[in-house]
């Protein structure tokens, strides 16, 4: 028998095609989980980490579920601009049955109480920290020492992504019940970012019901937490480290900034004009009816500005990064929130601007352009309390209780 015949007879066995992509593909995801598993456990990206949450590092992963796990349960409320969280208790944070991040609200007012309702978006929530680190529970301990005579309660009344239209609703909304002798607004940032995104909008309220706010990031299932898992992996910061390297080398070359993808927004200076000024009118109509609201009550209303990135003086190299490629993103930014923060205070001089709070500060208190770490939680409090404080307010509080 020849050869060729034998070959006929017997012809060479190949592997389907789709079979031998599945090795392939097999084989690159252990090669990559190796390198993934290698990565961490020569600690690569400890150090970030440990300069982004030095107080709850031990718990960073658990913490930085926090995102996805509160999303799934922001309640839309048909007929208001607002969305609420479902009520959950976990070891790192609290959502009562009024939907906010805080204890219960004692049936019961003491006499004696001396409580404080702090709005605000995100920076007020305290995404990736603990209940115990936000900025209103370390507000708390500050005014108790402070207030040793009296029952203080500061409550959490921050909702991520809220912008000031609905802060004002959802503190008239929330006044019956938790009461508040003080309400503070510590915000800007949603703001500021969605006029200048977007142009200033008034919000319409809800027509239906929603099972969640988020209903559409969940409907993405698994496919959403790969995408979340890859992300956050150390081979994906790895990646990015090297990227950002590469760009340092050839910047000087081609003049270019580390984030290469097209910007965002390009306004002209008169867009960025009219988006300023439609701000600055919306924000003084809702601030004239909150203060309205509460005078009604005998309660006195705070409006803080809060800190972005880009007002730090001493920037570390990590900060720099997320200001760099947030700018490159989105030109122009810095300036529009500058200009628009004068505005306010120009228009509205008892706004407070607390953007200075963190210029003596040379460490890491940023993990992206706005959010801050435990550190810049204690900061922003002892900021907040020294212009209750300036104000009269702890005297004033103190004045009323003994002319009972």
């Amino acid at each position: 028998m020849t050869r060729a015949s034998q070959l006929k007879k017997h012809p060479k066995t190949r592997l389907p095609v789709w079979m031998a992509g599945g090795i392939i593909l097999m084989a690159a995801g252990l090669l990559l989980g190796a390198v993934e598993i290698g990565l961490r456990l020569g600690g690569y990206g400890d150090v970030r980490l440990r300069a982004q949450f030095p107080q709850t590092y031990a718990q960073v992963r658990e913490l930085q579920c926090i995102y996805a796990d509160i999303g799934a349960r922001a309640v839309r409320e048909a007929g208001t601009v607002l969305y609420r969280y479902k009520p959950v208790t976990t070891a790192l944070y609290s959502i009562n049955s009024l939907g906010i991040r805080a204890r219960e609200v004692p049936p019961t007012r003491p006499p004696c109480a001396f409580r404080v309702m702090v709005m605000g978006g995100s920076t007020v929530w305290g995404p990736r920290v603990a209940d115990n680190a936000t900025i209103p529970q370390r507000l708390e301990v500050r005014l108790r020492a402070a207030l040793s005579a009296h029952h203080v309660e500061v409550y959490n009344c921050g909702v991520e992504g809220f912008l000031f239209q609905q802060e004002a609703a959802l503190a008239q909304r929330l006044a019956e019940r938790i009461q508040p002798n003080l309400v503070i607004f510590y915000h800007g940032a949603n703001d500021v970012r969605s006029a200048f995104l977007y142009g200033y909008q008034r919000l319409s309220p809800f027509e239906h019901d929603s099972e969640t706010y988020f209903a559409r990031g969940r409907q993405r299932g698994m496919l959403h937490r790969v995408r979340g898992a890859i992300m956050t992996s150390r081979l994906a910061q790895l990646a990015r480290d090297v990227r950002s390297r590469i760009m340092q080398w050839i910047r000087p070359a081609r003049n270019a900034t580390t984030f290469d993808r097209s910007p965002r927004t390009l306004l002209s200076p008169q867009q960025k004009e009219q988006r300023q000024a439609d701000l600055v009118a919306g924000y003084a109509s809702d601030k004239a009816a909150v203060e309205a609201f509460f005078a009604q009550r005998g309660v006195p209303v705070l409006f803080l500005l809060q800190p972005r990135l880009a007002t730090k003086a001493i920037k570390t190299d990590l900060e720099r990064e997320y200001e760099r490629d947030f700018e490159a993103a989105n030109p122009g930014f810095a300036d529009f929130v500058a200009a628009t923060y004068s505005a306010l205070q120009d228009q509205l001089p008892d706004v407070v601007d607390l953007s200075g709070i963190f210029d003596a500060e040379q460490g890491e208190i940023y993990w992206d352009v706005v959010h801050v770490n435990p550190k810049g939680n204690d900061i922003a409090a002892e900021a907040i309390f020294h212009v209750v404080e300036d104000k009269g307010l702890l005297s004033h509080r103190q004045r009323k209780s003994s002319a009972r």
